[in-house]
């Protein structure tokens, strides 16, 4: 449940937008590099698409390697391994990173590939992201004025369908640990004295349970009476 209100306090939001112009970017061309605002742009507009919040580095990096190419400052081309790892003391961003591995001496770019984190906005700022169009607009303004006078920018912003407007109507699901398997619904008439056979986790033999639901159906309205209590049944709906 949204905790503050349903759209995000105006004051959370303000200090979410300020801290875009705050970001610790690269300076080493002399000409402040945008990779990370264009990076949170990319998770933005995964948001907006419903898709995954957190994703693997492998699985996204030549598509970022490919978004970044027209905003290099420099003659070599971005490495999206760079603003993954950099925004990572950033309140807009969550990423799954074993720290014990950054005290080694390894170049950073060397250890995101090697362990290939899952990274992406936070929950906080997903769910902001989806229900707020202020809050979309000011963040797209704010890293509109970080690129300066960039085409490119605006070419990017049609190419990830990023808007202002709101998003269709779609119900906001946490993320499941990788280990939690996609669970599946069909419909069984609770009358049936079902047998299902399901695979126990951790992994094992299969288990023999008995559905139960018809004899609890059965129990409700007694229980109810013995108490007292007249209480209407209703179906739901699978």
């Amino acid at each position: 449940m949204w905790t503050m209100t349903e759209h995000g306090s105006a004051t959370r939001v303000a200090e979410l937008v300020e801290s875009l112009n705050t970001l610790r970017v690269d300076h080493q061309t002399g000409t402040p590099a945008p990779y990370q605002q264009l990076l949170l742009l990319w998770a933005i507009a995964r948001a907006l698409s419903h898709k995954p919040r957190l994703v693997a580095f492998g699985a996204v990096e030549t598509d970022l390697a490919q978004m970044l190419r027209p905003f290099a400052v420099g003659s070599t081309p971005p490495d999206p391994a760079s603003p993954w790892f950099a925004l990572r003391n950033s309140n807009w961003w969550q990423i799954d990173l074993r720290q014990d591995r950054l005290s080694t001496g390894e170049r950073i770019r060397d250890v995101v590939r090697e362990q290939n984190p899952r990274a992406g906005l936070t929950a906080e700022v997903y769910q902001l992201v989806r229900s707020n169009a202020a809050f979309r607009e000011r963040t797209i303004q704010a890293m509109r004025a970080a690129l300066g006078a960039n085409p490119a920018f605006d070419r990017l912003l049609a190419e990830l369908g990023v808007t202002q407007d709101a998003p269709p109507d779609h119900p906001w699901v946490p993320d499941l640990p990788s280990t939690v398997s996609t669970p599946t619904v069909q419909a069984i008439s609770p009358e049936l004295q079902v047998v299902e056979q399901f695979e126990a986790e951790p992994p094992g033999d299969p288990q023999i349970r008995h559905r139960g639901e018809a004899k609890l159906q059965k129990r409700y309205p007694r229980i109810g009476s013995e108490a007292g209590r007249r209480r209407p049944r209703y179906p739901i709906g699978v």
